[in-house]
């Protein structure tokens, strides 16, 4: 009723957007080197300084396999585990630039969000940005 990630919470005709759930950024990842293969790491989240989740995951050199515990509509709380792919494409000037492969889809992304169960891209949880809600 009302709440964070509801979509009502604020103006009744505002969906949750993107910087309302907790999302995985691979490129973020990939710069602090936590793609590193058969390296486990946990990622906490914080909403407005306080404590608002986390997870455990553990990468290997095409996917990484993560694990958490979800609440759906304030019920009991439930372990999931996912597999998430990663995919490489070659840079221009060398090396190579990591992607999620969204497990729904299988389209190419670089952040993946939560606003649910799994982690799926923005286009399957038809997630707007911010900026997306704000009157012109």
């Amino acid at each position: 009723m009302g709440g964070m990630g509801s979509g009502t919470w604020c103006r009744w005709n505002t969906k949750t957007t993107t910087n309302d759930v907790r999302q995985l950024d691979i490129r973020l990842m990939n710069r602090r080197g936590w793609l590193t293969p058969s390296r486990r790491r946990t990622i906490h989240w914080k909403w407005n300084g306080e404590p608002w989740g986390d997870i455990s995951y553990t990468s290997y050199s095409n996917h990484l396999e993560l694990s958490y515990r979800t609440q759906i509509n304030g019920g009991d709380w439930h372990p999931v585990k996912q597999t998430v792919k990663i995919e490489k494409t070659p840079c221009n000037y060398g090396g190579q630039r990591p992607w999620f492969t969204c497990p729904h889809c299988n389209r190419r992304c670089a952040i993946l969000y939560n606003p649910g169960k799994l982690f799926l891209c923005r286009k399957c949880y038809q997630l707007p940005y911010q900026s997306q809600n704000q009157s012109r």
